[in-house]
This record gives structure tokens, C-alpha cells and sequence, in this order.
């Protein structure tokens, strides 16, 4: 039925998968986890434990929880340089996927995940939830509106002093940049170059990036100045960043994702007082938004504006970035 919920089998349950179980999908009308999945012993006791799922329910493996239900959809959180592997088996045993962000780590296999789901009829959506953030959302309404003119320059700043839990090993880019670089592309559209440099001192003991800087030139002639740390001095930025957009008539500052969070959106036209735009909370928002998006998109058969191929942009970006950062060169994007 058109408004039955996707029945799913949860595969990957470390701390992001198991907040997920917790926070997110017992509230989520959506979607209906009905097994769930994960190789490491300790982390299927961990869960348990913490969710109150009987452990017979919580498989080794896909296949093995597979095996004993006939669920619709994966939905995966495992950690990303497995993601692909476990979306690529999920599709080719026809079932829908949601994916957490990164999609992938290679733009190639991103790109073929994509094929592979056009080829057997299945829905294949990415979590990138902060476009559904209640702030992101009100910015999206007010450049539509202009409300400062045309858009010339951005600049968006992240800090934090945050080291990513021992599962996660992706960089900064890959872990908290992606994010910011998908809700560019919502805000402006495609990029044409990227010019990336790591900070002095802005990678890990283990040689994880944890601090660079960009230039991004969208082809709608916007120039962004990005800057990201994960291992930073200064006072905390909220996780969407601070971000600034100037236009030919007027500036526009937001940052936060809720106003129970303290997140704010005001503009000032040129020569005028600053305006605060109220942040309202939308039904549906970040991670809750996701799950109505996948299953809307497999109840109704459509594209998602965060499908896999509308995902492809951003993988695209931030590989660019981190081409970039490994060349010294700017990159220019197709």
C-alpha cells in the first residue's frame, strides 16, 4: 500500500547505526526495521543492550538476516569503506537502499551503485539530511525569494575540536565537509572548479585530514571560500558551519540546523537594518525528512532530490576537493 511503511533490514550498528535505532526510526513512520545485521560480536550486544532488541534477531551478516525475512529494503549504517560493498549486495539481491552519507568513498563505484540500481528497478537514496535541517530549509526558501539579490560570494566556516570515533575514520572532507558541499549545490547549483589546500599541521597522527581551506567557483558565477577543521582552537561553530552569502543587494547570515538549537537566519539589505527571519520546524526534518524521502520514493517509483544520481554531484565535489588537496592544483569539474 501507497502508505505502508518500507519494511527494512538494518545493516551496520555502531554508534551512528545504533543512534539511528534509537532516536530516529522508532519515530519514523516511514520505515519498519524488521532485522537487523552486523558482523562484530560485541557490537550485536552492544545494541541489544542498548535498543532492547533480542539478540536473535540481530544477523552476522545481509545475507544471513535476509535468509529469514522478506524485507523490502537495506538500510545501511555501516561504517564507509564497507558501504559500498553492502549496497552493492543489497541491490543485486533486489532490495531498495538507503544509504548513509559519505555515499561512497570513489566516485566510480558511486557512479556504477547508481547503474546497478537503474538496472534492477530499485530506488537507491543517500542520507544527506542536512538539506531538511530547519534553517537550511528557511535559507533554501529566502535565495529563492533573492532576498539579497543575486548571489556573488559565500563564505562558510566550520570548527570544531572533535576527533571522530574509532569506526570512522573518514577525514574531515569525506566525515563533515560532504554535508556543506551538498547543501551548496542545493543553495547554487553545480560547481565548475575547486582549489583545496590542507592547513599546516591539518592531518592526524594517522594521516586523517582534519583541517582545510577551498575556493569553490559555481557555474552560476557564485564563488565560495570554505574553510573546515575538526581540530580547532576556536569556538564551536554548529555542525551546518557559519555561512555568510552576499548578493548584489544585500547580505544574508545563518548557522544552526533548529531553533531549540539556536539556529538563526537574518538578512540586511544594502544601507538597512538587519531583519531576523524566523526558523520554524517543518513537520518532517534532518533525519526524519530522509526516511519519508526513501519511502516516498519507493512507494511512488520517483527520484529523490537525494537519489544516488542526485548524490553523484556531491561525491563528485569533494573527490575534486581531495584531487586538489593531493595535487596543489585547482580542479575543474565536468
Amino acid at each position: 500500500m501507497v502508505n505502508d511503511p518500507v519494511s527494512a533490514v538494518q545493516v551496520g550498528l555502531g554508534g551512528w547505526g545504533t543512534d539511528w535505532a534509537l532516536r530516529v526510526l522508532p519515530s519514523a513512520p516511514g520505515m519498519r526495521v524488521v532485522a537487523w545485521a552486523e558482523p562484530d560480536p560485541a557490537r550485536r550486544a552492544a545494541f541489544a543492550e542498548a535498543t532492547g532488541v533480542p539478540l536473535p534477531a540481530i544477523h552476522s551478516g545481509l545475507d544471513a538476516a535476509m535468509a529469514e525475512v522478506d524485507a523490502e529494503a537495506v538500510f545501511v549504517t555501516t561504517a564507509p569503506a564497507t558501504r559500498g560493498a553492502v549496497t552493492r549486495a543489497a541491490l543485486s539481491a533486489g532490495k531498495h537502499v538507503l544509504l548513509e552519507k559519505p555515499f561512497t568513498l570513489d566516485l566510480a563505484e558511486a557512479a556504477d551503485l547508481v547503474h546497478l540500481a537503474d538496472e534492477v528497478g530499485r530506488r537507491l537514496v543517500v542520507a544527506q539530511d542536512h538539506r531538511f535541517f530547519a534553517a537550511s530549509s528557511q535559507v533554501r526558501h529566502l535565495l529563492a525569494q533573492e532576498v539579497v539579490g543575486q548571489v556573488r560570494h559565500v563564505s562558510v566556516s566550520f570548527r570544531r575540536n572533535h576527533r571522530s570515533p574509532a569506526e570512522d575514520t573518514c577525514s574531515v572532507l569525506w566525515r563533515t565537509a560532504v554535508h556543506h558541499f551538498d547543501l551548496l549545490r542545493a543553495f547554487f547549483g553545480e560547481p565548475r572548479a575547486i582549489d583545496a589546500r590542507a592547513w599546516p599541521c591539518g592531518r592526524s597522527r594517522d594521516a586523517a585530514l582534519t583541517s582545510f581551506s577551498a575556493e569553490i567557483e559555481f557555474r552560476s558565477g557564485v564563488v565560495v571560500q570554505y574553510s573546515a577543521s575538526a581540530d580547532s582552537s576556536a569556538p564551536a561553530t554548529p555542525w551546518t558551519g557559519d555561512w555568510t552569502v552576499e548578493g548584489d543587494d544585500g547580505m544574508l547570515h545563518w548557522a544552526g540546523s533548529d531553533p531549540a538549537e539556536g539556529a538563526y537566519a537574518r538578512y540586511a539589505r544594502a544601507g538597512g537594518e538587519p531583519t531576523e527571519v524566523p526558523v520554524g520546524i517543518p513537520h518532517l526534518r534532518d533525519r526524519w525528512a530522509v526516511i519519508a524521502h526513501f519511502a516516498r520514493a519507493v512507494r511512488a517509483g520517483c527520484e529523490s532530490e537525494i537519489s544516488g544520481r542526485a548524490t553523484l554531484g556531491t561525491v563528485a565535489l569533494v573527490s575534486a576537493a581531495e584531487t586538489s588537496l593531493t595535487t596543489g592544483r585547482s580542479v575543474t569539474l565536468g
